[in-house]
């Protein structure tokens, strides 16, 4: 195996189907006629070119020296053709930080989350945290919020101090819009 790498064209759509299972072709049916909104977002990035991805073994040791640099946060600060949690609606959601608390234990985040579409959806929300000796954002919590047309609703994430220690949330963590796919 090896990178998905998708054409660099004018596609109108494209449909990447992870880990299918016996109803697979049921829920496919029910995005593509509009029954279901789709809420899957990509557990990989997928990379523009070959050459951005570390390249399977052949024979011999493989030399892994990426260090924590792998996965998403191996693609920092690169051109990608989709990132990781990367997902589409037949909707548009808002996304805000409305709060962040700091007590002796823990920092909460409180996220507001609204769908401002016409159709019931859910969308994920990612909390990434930037530590400043790192050259990366890491991923420390998700929520999937399912909300009908015109719904909000808020999401908090909990991280215990030690967890969330000379971090900071990362720029796009929580301000994010998906793009409505009708």
């Amino acid at each position: 195996p090896g990178a998905v790498l998708l054409p660099d064209d004018d596609a109108v759509a494209s449909l990447l189907v992870f880990l299918a299972g016996e109803f697979t072709g049921d829920a496919l049916a029910d995005v593509l006629l509009g029954a279901t909104s789709p809420s899957g977002h990509l557990p990989v990035t997928l990379p523009l070119y070959e050459d951005d991805v570390i390249a399977p073994c052949g024979d011999g040791a493989c030399p892994y020296d990426e260090g924590l640099l792998f996965g998403y946060r191996g693609f920092e600060g690169k051109d990608v053709r989709y990132p990781f949690g990367h997902g589409l609606s037949y909707t548009d959601f808002d996304v805000d930080i409305e709060e962040v608390r700091i007590n002796a234990t823990e920092v909460v985040f409180e996220i507001s989350v609204a769908n401002r579409g016409r159709v019931a959806a859910k969308t994920v929300v990612q909390l990434y945290l930037e530590f400043p000796a790192a050259a990366h954002k890491v991923l420390k919590d998700f929520a999937k919020p399912a909300l009908s047309a015109g719904e909000s609703a808020r999401v908090t994430f909990s991280l215990s101090r030690a967890k969330a220690a000379a971090a900071t949330p990362a720029p796009r963590s929580a301000t994010a819009r998906t793009r409505r796919t009708t």
